[in-house]
């Protein structure tokens, strides 16, 4: 047990042990977090701080074979916002290549990992174990310049995994299965359940200097469910041209010649506000198994256009997968909805669908738009009873399409319940009720699609009704006959059957020693041609691998190498640090380790001011006023400043409200500067940020005129 407010310096490790049972370490107060919601940065006062060590170090490691370790309730944070870490948490070795030093069965549950809100951090989550489950959780203000950052990374690991009820949060890829080679022959993770997460990246990172990629991507794993998730916000950062997920196998340093992406089902998602939709690789360009079995059915993708920098608004790209079904998804884009090159896709399946045709509809490299198109990258595919919206609108005709699909002119026309409150629903005298060749309505199952997705925004996805890491998805939910799930050819990693795990006695009276990882206790400055670090960012080239990364991390010196921490009797050794008006920290560090009070952060939605004496009140910029067309989202490009008075709490709290307004309206983050505001009526609305430094407070305000959209001439003669 670790006390609630209490900080602990680390690097910690979880050693090997014998025998099965569990050992449990978890905070004092985990009864004030109930199981089944997802933490929220606010819960941190009833949290227990583990500190990273810096230097490249994170704040937790397994130790090889590590297994039964339930990590309950806790917080992991770096102790200085310029500290390097690579890894905030790591669970399993990603360059261990005999596979009786797996780590397994660990569960990291309602635990808050993120890093420092004007800082950096490489990885929240370094995932390499087997048997592993990740629920609850809150991953957040993962971010670098001139790198790419993960809230959860894993290449090495074979699983299965269960990533439940998480918010994910991160500038580079919010999740990655694959991305370097795994250091164990032919080893692909596996059985991977991910559901009812939210993956989001700060507006407010527009425009910085972190790079983006995706929201979830994919380079060597096989049965993968995606399921009852929300992903939104992405934009052009980087080299990935804003696509919120990305499945391409990728042999990336060579020597994984078996990566493959396979098997991998998406449905009941909601994925918005995004420079593309899908990119879908079938093989990489050095030794790789071809992608095949891919099935995205039941999804919303909406607002994918290029607003979000530079983003070309496509629903897909796509080439030479094998397999890939797509059905009774409802996508609105303003780009193309496929477009398709280099080798055709073979046993291609789209209906059921409802997209907006977008400037290019279905599109081929030097093949034009439609019939063409289709002919030469989709050979042999099925293509029926979907609904194309404003075909005729983009100056093509409906014959340049496959026989036996839907041509409306205009988006009213369909009859969804709602477009702009986001309803896609259809209306029961919309003309496509029960068209689609199931009988049913094309597009989204609306009822499933909330029912699977409702749960997202509370953060109570993890209440019940999911499966175990130890049964994943079935053949049931891809639609495909699988393989079994034992481990690759050469990987000897054992795996309990369904249910072992939960019948594990657990052991929360256990003493957990923690100690520094072995081989970590060198000091730096011994080592042939290395230095004593600064504390800054290491150089390094523009797209490492995550294993050069570690090879290259420079290592700490540690003064607490003959110390052990027992965790159970663990007691502050430090006077309370005030972090906020009603939040306070203390540490405890091993006897034998001296050291400057880490800069500890206060966790609400907060933009950081530094410290002083005195205080002028802050100062708020609603920015200008504006003008939108129904179905309206403005952009609030709000900023806030601030003299860093008064000292302590040194802290600005943002708010948006809406003074005024016909109907009530909907903020991104009403806590972030910059946001955006959605809007289902016409009128005129004022907008008011307030931004408070606990002492004094300063509000602007800005008018945002809502119109109603122009009927195309087109509409007047009907559709």
């Amino acid at each position: 047990m670790l006390a609630a407010g209490a900080g602990y310096q680390g690097p910690f490790t979880l050693p090997n042990k014998t025998g099965a049972a569990w050992i449990t370490l978890q905070s004092s107060a985990i009864d004030t977090l109930p199981a089944g919601r997802r933490v929220r940065p606010a819960d941190a006062v009833s949290m227990p701080k583990l500190l990273a060590g810096g230097s490249g170090e994170g704040a937790l490691h397994t130790a090889p074979g590590a297994h039964h370790y339930r990590l309950l309730g806790l917080e992991f944070a770096k102790a200085k916002a310029a500290d390097v870490v690579y890894d905030l948490v790591e669970l399993g070795d990603g360059n261990i290549r005999d596979p009786a030093e797996m780590a397994h069965h660990l569960v990291l549950d309602r635990c808050y990992l993120h890093g420092p809100v004007m800082g950096e951090l490489k990885n929240a989550l370094s995932l390499q174990s087997a048997e592993t489950e990740i629920r609850g959780c809150y991953l957040s203000e993962v971010k670098a310049d001139g790198q790419e950052t993960h809230a959860i990374i894993g290449y090495t690991g074979p699983g299965p995994y269960r990533i439940v009820n998480n918010y994910l949060e991160a500038a580079g890829i919010n999740l990655l299965i694959g991305g370097a080679d795994p250091s164990i022959q032919d080893l692909v993770p596996s059985d991977l359940e991910i559901r009812g997460n939210h993956f989001a990246k700060q507006q407010a990172w527009m425009g910085a200097k972190w790079d983006v990629k995706n929201l979830f991507e994919l380079k060597n794993a096989r049965r993968v469910l995606l399921d009852g998730n929300i992903l939104e916000y992405n934009w052009v950062a980087a080299d990935q041209g804003g696509y919120a997920i990305q499945l391409t196998p990728r042999n990336n340093d060579g020597t994984a010649p078996w990566s493959t992406v396979a098997d991998v089902t998406i449905t009941h998602n909601i994925i918005r506000h995004a420079g593309g939709g899908i990119f879908m690789f079938g093989i990489d360009d050095q030794p790789s198994v071809w992608s095949r079995r891919i099935k995205i059915a039941g999804n919303l993708f909406e607002d994918l256009s290029e607003q979000w920098l530079g983003g070309n608004g496509r629903f897909m790209t796509l080439t030479e997968t094998k397999e890939a079904t797509l059905e009774h998804n409802t996508v609105l884009a303003t780009g193309a909805i496929f477009f398709a090159y280099g080798t055709p896709l073979t046993q291609f399946v789209c209906r059921n669908n409802v997209f907006t045709h977008g400037r290019y509809g279905i599109m081929g490299e030097g093949e034009g738009i439609g019939n063409g198109a289709i002919a030469a990258f989709l050979p042999g595919s099925v293509i029926t009873g979907n609904v194309l919206i404003g075909v005729e609108e983009a100056g093509v005709q409906p014959s340049a399409y496959p026989a036996g699909n839907f041509f409306p002119k205009t988006l009213a026309a369909v009859q969804f319940v709602d477009p702009a409150t986001s309803q896609y629903g259809l209306r029961p005298t919309s003309p496509y009720k029960g068209q689609a060749t199931d009988g049913t309505d094309p597009g989204v199952n609306w009822d499933a699609l909330e029912a699977a997705t409702g749960c997202v925004p509370a953060g109570t996805c993890g209440s019940g009704g999911t499966k175990s890491p130890s049964s994943p998805a079935t053949a049931q939910d891809v639609g495909e006959a699988r393989p079994s799930a034992s481990p690759p050819s050469g990987q000897a990693v054992s795996q309990p059957a369904t249910g072992t795990r939960a019948a594990q006695p657990s052991s929360p009276s256990s003493t957990l020693r923690m100690m520094p990882p072995a081989g970590r206790q060198a000091s730096v400055a011994s080592r042939p041609g290395v230095s004593e670090p600064a504390a800054q960012k290491p150089s390094e080239p523009a797209s490492p691998s995550v294993a050069s990364l570690k090879a290259a991390a420079v290592k700490p010196t540690l003064t607490q190498s003959a110390q052990q921490l027992s965790v159970k009797d663990a007691t502050p050794a430090k006077p309370a640090i005030s972090v906020g008006p009603s939040v306070a920290r203390t540490e405890a560090l091993p006897p034998a380790q001296t050291a400057t009070p880490p800069e500890v952060e206060d966790h609400t939605s907060a933009v950081e001011a530094p410290s002083s004496s005195g205080n002028q009140p802050p100062k708020a910029n609603a920015g200008a006023d504006q003008i939108v067309v129904l179905p309206a989202r403005a952009l609030l490009n709000g900023s806030v400043s601030d003299d860093g008075r008064p000292d302590p709490p040194a802290m600005l709290s943002v708010t948006w409200s809406m003074v005024s307004g016909p109907q009530p309206i909907k903020f991104g983050n009403a806590q972030q500067p910059m946001t955006n505001a959605t809007f289902k009526a016409a009128g005129s609305y004022v907008l008011r940020l307030t931004v408070t430094d606990g002492d004094a407070s300063t509000s602007d305000e800005l008018t945002v005129t809502v119109q109603e959209r122009a009927a195309p001439k087109s509409e007047a003669t009907g559709p």
